[in-house]
């Protein structure tokens, strides 16, 4: 089977593109985030317990939406409140992104 160039630029671009950094709006802040399977209106975020948005998103470390109840371990976060003080987006940080300086 002969591969074709467009098909190679495309998994190539594909590749460059999973491999940049995530860009985190300013505002989210970095911190450890504790699994509670007893809570399903909060989220223990460092030493807060902090309630949760309606449509709240977690995305793991590829960026794929997550479901609250497939976290076992505490993992190291981003996360965003919205206006009223409730978390609505939290990241899963790679190694990487972990080990990056707060903005």
């Amino acid at each position: 089977m002969r591969v074709r160039g467009p098909f190679l630029l495309l998994m190539f671009a594909a590749g460059v593109a999973s491999a940049a950094p995530r860009p985190f709006p300013p505002a989210a802040k970095k911190d450890m985030l504790y699994p509670d399977s007893e809570r399903i209106d909060a989220l223990h975020i460092g030493s807060q317990l902090l309630r949760v948005a309606p449509g709240a998103v977690i995305r793991d470390r590829r960026n794929l939406i997550v479901l609250r109840n497939a976290l076992r371990e505490p993992v190291r976060v981003r996360y965003q409140l919205d206006a009223a003080g409730r978390v609505f987006r939290i990241w899963i940080l790679t190694p990487e992104e972990a080990e990056q300086p707060d903005e």
